[in-house]
């Protein structure tokens, strides 16, 4: 359900990419909100 676009800042995720494309997911989560964890190594 991601489309990857590497642009000239980087790589570029793009969640529920096309105009008809529709993604429906039901997510639990213990907290509150989106937690995410990025490692970059450069």
């Amino acid at each position: 359900d991601f489309a990857h676009v590497f642009t000239e800042y980087g790589n570029c995720f793009t969640f529920n990419h096309g105009e008809t494309l529709q993604a429906k997911r039901k997510v639990s989560v213990s907290g509150i909100g989106l937690s995410l964890l990025f490692n970059v190594n450069q």
